[in-house]
């Protein structure tokens, strides 16, 4: 897989990868490579949330906690939510 990163990168494609949820001071993969962004879940009080991952490689930290969203059929709910798609968004917007 990290061939796959490094050939993204190459071309200009920023590789985006959750932190994870285990709690823990490691990440998995692709996360773990060195050119991939890594991104760790943050309440609304910007404390990592009691399940994200957390190293020193983490990149950067987004809204991953109490996320209100829809699940289908018009209904709503509170979710635990990965961070990355909102990182993504943000770096699409810019």
């Amino acid at each position: 897989m990290e061939w796959a990163v490094n050939y993204a990168y190459e071309r200009g494609v920023v590789v985006i990868d959750a932190a994870g949820n285990e709690n823990q001071s490691t990440v998995g993969y692709p996360a773990a490579y060195d050119r991939a962004v890594v991104v760790a879940a943050v309440n609304n009080s910007d404390v990592s949330g009691d399940f994200s991952n957390y190293i020193a490689g983490v990149t950067v930290s987004a809204p991953g906690v109490d996320i209100y969203s829809a699940y289908g059929n018009g209904l709503f709910a509170w979710w635990r939510e990965p961070p990355s798609p909102h990182l993504w968004l943000q770096a699409k917007l810019h």
